[in-house]
């Protein structure tokens, strides 16, 4: 056998093997798969400032308002969203949603003072249903902003005289 010949013996018996596997390298790129990708697009949170602690000083009998709180909303892009305010260790006052009975001092009875807080004089919902109903809160807007709350108490002759608390939480509604 000649070189000639080996060479094209061994070339033909390539090719005959590339055409096998050809066939065979096609047959399994029919195979395909859907892939669903899900995301959901979240603005960066908005902060609230305000003091941690509002201190009132002596409760008279009857109602008295006392200094206005501020609280500053800060989105750093503008966002749509709402302030809501939630009661926290106390009850409501039966039949009303601003009103509040305060706590304190352990070990006595008689009728708790009521805490409410207003805000361009509508007295705002504590319940907390300002998470999912944004007519229940107060400060709407888009904007950096700062929202003023005056705090109010009614005292009557037999609620209990020593320190009383009243303790708010305050969210954002991102409506």
């Amino acid at each position: 056998m000649t070189l000639n010949k080996a060479v094209h013996l061994a070339f033909s018996s390539l090719l005959t093997l590339l055409a096998a596997g050809h066939q065979g390298a096609q047959a399994a790129t029919s195979a395909s798969a859907t892939v669903t990708i899900k995301a959901t697009f979240s603005s960066q949170p908005c902060t609230l400032t305000m003091p941690s602690a509002v201190h009132l000083g002596g409760l008279l009998n009857g109602t008295q308002s006392y200094n206005p709180v501020k609280i500053d909303i800060n989105c750093p892009t503008p966002t749509n969203t709402v302030i809501y305010g939630e009661q926290i260790g106390s009850a409501m006052v039966g039949g009303n949603a601003s009103r509040m009975e305060m706590t304190g001092p352990a070990g006595v009875t008689g009728t708790p003072a009521q805490f409410w807080l207003s805000t361009e004089g509508k007295e705002i919902d504590l319940t907390g249903d300002g998470a999912t109903d944004e007519t229940k809160g107060f400060c709407a807007g888009t904007d950096n902003r700062s929202c003023t709350l005056t705090p109010s108490t009614l005292v009557v002759q037999d609620t209990p005289r020593g320190q009383t608390t009243a303790t708010i939480r305050f969210n954002i509604n991102y409506v």
